[in-house]
Parts: C-alpha cells; structure tokens; sequence
C-alpha cells in the first residue's frame, strides 16, 4: 500500500512541475515500500539508490522551479527557495546518516518526507502555480 496517494488535489496547474511532483511521491512511496519489504535481502543497497535518487532528483526539481521564479520575476522566491534549502539539507543528511552511520530510515522519517512534500505543494507551490497561471505558463 502506498504511503501517498497522489490526486488532483496536489495539482499545480503547470504540468512540468505536476510532473516532477508526481515523480516525488513515486520516490517516497519506493522508499516506504522498501523500507516495510518483508524481504530484507539486498535492501541497504536498493534503500541507498533510492535516497541517492530522492536527494538528486529533488536538487533538479528545486533548481527548475528556481529558473522559472527567476525568469518570472517571483516576488514571493526569497522565502520559497528557502524552503527548498532547508529541505535539501534535511534529506541531503537522511542520505549521508543512513551512507556513514547505516541508520535506519524510520516511518518518522517517511512521514516526514511526505507531510513536507504535500505541505510545502498545498501552501507555497500552488500559490507558485497561480503566478505562473497569470504569466501565461501552463
């Protein structure tokens, strides 16, 4: 079972950043699976790639929306790309513990990952999307 769901609920209205988003929660959701897998065999292994994906594809996802507030003149960046710092650290040090130290990624950990991702599109990449609506990117 899935750890989240995605719906249109979550929908920006700019399907790039729709997109990436959906991969994020496809990301999670790998994570949370290989993380209650019965079938423990290989898992450090496939539980790193994962991170590794998470954390870089997360950075690329970041440094689009970043370009587009850029070129879109986004008053309201200073505080998002902030945001996206703090998160890029937080997860960027679930990868190097669990790397250096093989600490276990707990369901406080996922719950993490998923009520700061669903969070952080509800509140500020909506409002983001609604900018982007009014400068004609779709």
């Amino acid at each position: 079972m899935a750890l989240f769901e995605w719906d249109d609920n979550l929908v920006v209205g700019v399907l790039e950043i729709d997109d990436q988003h959906q991969r994020l929660v496809e990301l999670i959701n790998l994570l949370h699976d290989d993380i209650i897998s019965p079938d423990k065999s290989g898992s450090e292994k496939i539980t790193q790639e994962i991170l590794e994906e998470l954390v870089d594809y997360t950075i690329a996802h970041f440094s689009i929306e970043q370009y587009l507030m850029d070129v879109h003149e986004y008053p309201e960046s200073p505080a998002h790309i902030n945001e996206h710092n703090k998160f890029i650290d937080k997860i960027s040090q679930f990868e190097k513990d669990f790397k250096e130290k093989h600490a276990n990624i707990q369901q406080d950990t996922l719950a993490f990952l998923k009520d700061w991702l669903y969070n952080h599109i509800m509140k500020v990449d909506k409002e983001f999307g609604k900018f982007l609506n009014s400068k004609g990117v779709s």
